[in-house]
């Protein structure tokens, strides 16, 4: 188990702390606005396409947030 000085060590040596974070935030909540009204209407189907699709928007907004940053100009 990590003690907070262990993480504060972990976090500090990380380039980027704050966008995983942000990255997972549509994650949860695609997941959520299928749990709650798209798994129930569309059944065992909606369960198989919930993970792909999440992914699909995480990426998409993985992207556009290190675009803003100006991360991938040399791609």
């Amino acid at each position: 188990m990590t003690n907070r000085r262990e993480r504060a060590e972990i976090t500090g040596k990380m380039q980027h702390s704050v966008s995983p974070l942000l990255c997972s935030a549509p994650e949860l909540a695609g997941k959520v606005v299928f749990a709650h009204w798209i798994v129930p209407a569309a059944g065992y189907m909606a369960v198989c396409v919930c993970e792909p699709v999440t992914w699909v928007v995480c990426v998409a907004f993985f992207r556009r947030m290190h675009y803003a940053q100006g991360e991938f100009q040399n791609y």
